[in-house]
């Protein structure tokens, strides 16, 4: 199998959007459909993503209104187990539970060679092993 390009958009915060779209990297890319893709998920990357090798620049468009709001990402306290909830916008914290937060991501800077490893499974349909660590638990 070749290789394959996938797409994400940067948003505030050192955030991205990722599509659920690919393309074999010796197709024309099509922005109108990688525009109307649904978002698979947003993560928080660190700055040195943007300059991997790998990701590469191939647009420039005004963020939709969705996708210029803030996010709310999870934090889990190790030692008390309790849950909080983090603004990526205002970096305010408040106070949550298992239930809200166990369809948050959590608040997490991710490296690019993990976004990429998570689009691959993703795409693929298989569990990754960086986001199923991440999750909340009961």
């Amino acid at each position: 199998m070749g290789e394959v390009d996938a797409f994400v958009r940067v948003l505030p915060n050192m955030q991205i959007a990722v599509y659920a779209i690919s393309t074999p990297s010796n197709e024309e890319i099509n922005l109108d459909e990688i525009y109307s893709a649904s978002i698979l998920f947003v993560i928080t990357v660190m700055k040195a993503a943007f300059a991997s090798e790998g990701w590469k620049k191939i647009d420039h468009r005004k963020l939709d209104a969705d996708l210029s709001l803030p996010r709310n990402y999870f934090i889990r306290d190790r030692i008390t187990g309790e849950y909080s909830i983090y603004c990526s916008s205002t970096g305010e914290i408040s106070s949550s539970d298992y239930e809200t937060c166990r369809s948050l991501e959590a608040a997490a800077v991710w490296e690019a060679k993990h976004v990429e490893d998570r689009i691959r499974d993703t795409l693929s349909g298989r569990p990754n092993m960086w986001a199923e660590s991440l999750k909340a638990i009961p």
